[in-house]
């Protein structure tokens, strides 16, 4: 599996998800949840792959900085109006959730700080507990990262990752450990995709579900 396939997957299950969350009263929307929780654990592995072999870095986290503040914006104007059409969002959705591109910028920074030792870019560790999948993006994009041998990598992913579900009392996040199945079949290889594509349809795909939920109210 490419990289091109590995986020095609993730995109797929990720929509899945949000379909799950947007109509709870789906038949199978709890189904759609965990199938969902695979794809945040593909796209970190993605991330670390494009931190890694990337050959401009800065071109790289300024991308994910504009992506980040720009749906920071959006989340809260669409909050906004909601709030407005008296059809108030979840709790769960603030400006920073959803909002991945926030969550691997600031990781970007701690791990580019680790890299480099530029150790006050640790600083950004405060903002963690506040990003989507906080401390769950952070370990697993550090053992994708630091953890070379594949089987270990793969090992200390679902131990963490299961460990924090267990203490975080988060236990539909248990079934984003069956995500190792497909990286262990990930060929190093970047394969052919856009990553325009990727960056458009994640926030435009949770605005449309959001907007398609109000017209069934």
């Amino acid at each position: 599996m490419s990289i091109a396939v590995l986020k095609t997957v993730a995109l797929i299950f990720m929509i899945f998800d949000h379909i799950g969350f947007f109509f709870p009263n789906f038949q199978y929307s709890i189904l759609l949840r965990i199938i969902g929780r695979i794809a945040a654990p593909i796209f970190f592995f993605c991330f670390v792959e494009g931190y890694t072999h990337t050959h401009n870095k800065k071109k790289y986290k300024n991308r994910l900085m504009i992506s980040a503040i720009l749906m920071m914006y959006l989340n809260m104007i669409m909050i906004c109006v909601f709030k407005y059409l008296n059809a108030p969002l979840s709790t769960t959705i603030t400006p920073l959730i959803p909002n991945m591109f926030f969550t691997f910028w600031i990781i970007f920074e701690i791990i580019d700080g680790l890299d480099h030792k530029k150790y006050i870019k640790l600083f950004w560790l405060f903002v963690v507990p506040f990003l989507e999948y906080n401390f769950f993006a952070l370990v697993s994009i550090l053992v994708f990262k630091y953890v070379k041998n594949k089987k270990k990598k793969c090992f200390l992913f679902i131990l963490i990752n299961g460990m924090l579900c267990l203490f975080m009392k988060n236990y539909l996040e248990l079934f984003m450990i069956f995500s190792v199945v497909l990286f262990i079949f990930y060929n190093g290889e970047r394969g052919n995709y856009s990553s325009k594509f990727f960056y458009i349809i994640y926030p435009l795909h949770f605005y449309l579900l959001a907007f398609l939920h109000y017209k069934t109210l």
